[in-house]
């Protein structure tokens, strides 16, 4: 990866192929980003490829990326980190972010199968509340206002339990508040 870097810097950051415990299938969460995510080109052919998103478990970023867009908001601790990152890349316009195809990684961790739908309360709780901290950090704020309209519709139509929901736009809200703070920092043009 540090070679592709090196004859392609415009690639500054940069994954190899994820593929589970068993090594022998892609990473279960990866399949669907391979299939939409990928934007061939003739340039980079069977070697490296730009894609919108990746899984920050195994990132090779350049020091030159690094050094224009920061470090890792500290907001995220665990969890968007990498959604966060690679919005501000996107907004910055400085880098792509790549895939290289001739490497690859094992990423072990349980694979739940596709069709799985219900999820517990607290687990829904969870990831919405990530979901609204990735949206309230996105470098456009637009993304934040189409999160909080979709949790007030939420609430409206009682999907989900009424006070759920509110929690989440309580969190929001305050989230919001807080990200004023933030954005001269992890949002420079």
């Amino acid at each position: 990866m540090i070679e592709v870097h090196q004859n392609i810097p415009v690639f500054g950051l940069l994954s190899p192929v994820p593929y589970d415990g068993s090594t022998t299938k892609l990473d279960y969460k990866y399949e669907v980003i391979y299939k939409k995510g990928i934007k061939y080109d003739k340039e980079f052919k069977n070697k490296t490829y730009e894609i919108e998103f990746i899984n920050a478990a195994a990132w090779l970023m350049s020091s030159e990326l690094i050094r224009r867009i920061g470090g890792f908001h500290p907001k995220f601790k665990m969890y968007g980190e990498d959604n966060n990152y690679i919005n501000r890349i996107h907004f910055n316009n400085y880098f792509k972010v790549g895939i290289t195809m001739d490497t690859k990684y094992y990423h072990d961790r349980p694979q739940w199968k596709s069709n799985f739908v219900s999820i517990s309360e607290s687990r829904y709780i969870f990831n919405s509340k990530i979901n609204s901290k990735t949206c309230v950090y996105h470098p456009n704020k637009k993304i934040f206002w189409r999160q909080l309209k979709h949790i007030i519709v939420m609430i409206l139509k009682k999907k989900e339990k009424p006070y759920v929901n509110m929690k989440i736009l309580i969190y929001s809200l305050i989230l919001y508040l807080d990200s004023f703070g933030y954005r001269k920092i992890y949002f420079k043009p």
